[in-house]
This record gives C-alpha cells, structure tokens and sequence, in this order.
C-alpha cells in the first residue's frame, strides 16, 4: 500500500472496530450479467470476463476477506437469505 493509504486504513480500523458485510444471496445472484478480471497467461496481461453476480461478489468478498486478515480488522460476513440461497451453497 501506499503511505497514504495505509494511513487512511489505519484511521479506519479506529474508527469503525467492526465491519458486517451482508452479501445478496438471493436467486437473482444466479443471473450472469456481471464481470470479473483475471489475468491471462502473462501476468501482466489482465482480461475482462463475464460471470455471475455471484461469481463477481464472491471474488469481492474474498478481496475483503484478505484485506481485513492482513489489517486485523474484525469483519463479519453474512448472507441475505439463509433459509434460502443459491447453489452451491454460499461459500468464501
């Protein structure tokens, strides 16, 4: 991260000391009118594909999953619906 940056997560960690994400679960999630990038052969070379809501939010979720590991930031994930929910069943 850059300096600033850093110091503008670290401002954030105070302030807010938990973080409650609720992810959509619902079916509409299944429609595949989102987009994730992935890197093709060469690393440096990234690409624009389609995917799913849920293909796209969960790579979302993950990100912040990690971000927040790294930060030490207490986050709580939860899902929308959990009587019910897409398949396969929700999953980071």
């Amino acid at each position: 991260f850059t300096r600033g940056l850093a110091h503008s997560l670290a401002r954030n960690n105070q302030a807010f000391p938990q973080r409650i994400w609720v992810v959509d679960n619902s079916g509409s999630m299944q429609n595949p009118d989102g987009h994730r990038i992935v890197e093709t052969a060469e690393a440096s070379n990234l690409r624009i594909v389609p995917a799913t809501r849920w293909e796209e939010i969960r790579e979302c979720v993950t990100y912040h999953i990690r971000a927040a590991n790294l930060l030490q930031a207490p986050t709580t994930f939860r899902v929308s619906s959990v009587e019910k929910y897409i398949e396969p069943p929700p999953a980071f």
